[in-house]
């Protein structure tokens, strides 16, 4: 009897097999009452996840060509600054020597200017010395006192 019932049990395992090959209905009945809601679902959630990395994929995509931009558009901004630096850096020696002949003029000016208050002395002067000459000889006497008209003719 025990090889009997080890052959039967053979033979409903194999159309249980044959059935789950065979019958989609059957094997879907049979894999509700097997698996768990959660392995069940599994499915589905791989499908979701597939969807949310691709998303995800797409994104980071997106955000790797913005970087490469924003790489881009800060090397070309450093070129500009080092540009700039140089530059700044040729105002700066054109100010201080603008700045240094800019004291000189000043300096040049106020000795001219000096130069030009000497000549206008010099002319006044001289403009006003026949009346001064002429102060002066008169206030001073022909003759005095200890001193002879002889002494002048000499």
């Amino acid at each position: 009897m025990g090889l009997v019932l080890i052959q039967a049990e053979l033979a409903v395992r194999e159309e249980f097999l044959e059935l789950l090959r065979t019958e989609p209905a059957f094997r879907e009945e049979a894999r509700r009452l097997l698996l768990t809601d959660d392995l069940l679902a599994l499915p589905g959630r791989v499908v979701s996840l597939t969807e949310s990395v691709g998303q995800s994929l797409f994104l980071l995509r997106e955000i790797v060509g913005v970087v490469r931009d924003l790489a881009t558009a800060q090397q070309r901004t450093e070129v500009g600054l080092q540009r700039q630096g140089t530059q700044v850096q040729s105002l700066i020696g054109a100010q201080q020597r603008t700045e240094e002949e800019l004291r000189r003029l000043v300096i040049w000016q106020r000795g001219e200017s000096g130069r030009r208050d000497g000549e206008r002395y010099e002319r006044e002067t001289l403009r006003r010395a026949p009346a001064l000459s002429s102060t002066v000889v008169r206030a001073v006497p022909l003759t005095s006192p200890g001193c002879s008209s002889s002494s002048l003719s000499s």
